[in-house]
């Protein structure tokens, strides 16, 4: 089971990866097609906008483009040694063969996360990662098993810097107020 799962998670990887490849080079995006700003009289940054149509977009496109590459793919069909099926190294190339089919057939999904934190004083670090999640069949006479694959493609890290205060002063969140005398 473990070499199927080997075989099957570098398919999929592969699969995904060609998909996301393709999609991003036909459509020549850039991260002022997926980010706009906007500016107050001053030109400063007041806020920001994710094309989220966009994103979604590419999602649907890269879950056509794998599921493509899966069904083209076909059944990918190897022998394992019967006795690898005991898990003693001694064993692991003696006894006959046995066919082992894995059928890429399944679920592909994509979704995004979009992540704001704070990274330094008047900072924050926008990110948006692409979640891509297949699943695939593996079929042979002594097992069947579903495999998982996740994937997270990073498709914004953008850091939006504000204007820094002349003071500043940390105050800890935790046992501010818990002061006690000596």
């Amino acid at each position: 089971m473990a070499m199927a799962e080997l075989e099957t998670t570098s398919i999929a990887t592969e699969a995904i990866n060609v998909a996301i490849t393709e999609t991003l080079l036909t459509n020549q995006i850039t991260i002022e097609d997926l980010l706009t700003y906007d500016y107050n009289d001053d030109g400063e940054l007041i806020s920001w906008n994710v094309n989220s149509i966009l994103i979604n977009n590419l999602c649907n496109e890269i879950v056509s483009k794998c599921a493509k590459e899966l069904k083209n793919i076909g059944t990918i069909v190897f022998q394992i040694p019967l006795g690898n099926a005991t898990g003693s190294r001694l064993f692991a190339n003696l006894g006959p063969e046995i066919k082992v089919e894995i059928m890429p057939i399944g679920t592909v999904t994509v979704d995004y996360e979009n992540n704001i934190k704070e990274t330094g004083i008047n900072q924050i670090n926008h990110t948006v990662w692409l979640d891509i999640k297949t699943t695939l069949q593996v079929v042979s006479p002594l097992f069947s098993n579903q495999i998982k694959v996740d994937r997270k493609i990073m498709l914004i890290d953008k850091i939006l810097s504000g204007a820094v205060p002349p003071n500043y002063v940390n105050i800890p969140e935790e046992d501010f107020l818990d002061f006690v005398p000596d």
